[in-house]
């Protein structure tokens, strides 16, 4: 004798969630270092100018 499994609504929207791929925020890492170096960057050049 079998037995189904009748998933609910919460477990069959967490099997889809599970798909989805992971929000890494890979962008706003990349933004703050373009900032960083750009400003670094700056930085140099106003240096190079007084000396």
């Amino acid at each position: 004798m079998k037995t189904e499994v009748v998933l609910n609504k919460k477990q069959v929207a967490k099997k889809e969630k599970d798909k989805t791929p992971a929000k890494t925020g890979d962008n706003t890492q990349l933004a703050v270092f373009a900032i960083f170096f750009l400003l670094y960057g700056i930085y140099l050049l106003r240096r190079m100018k007084k000396s």
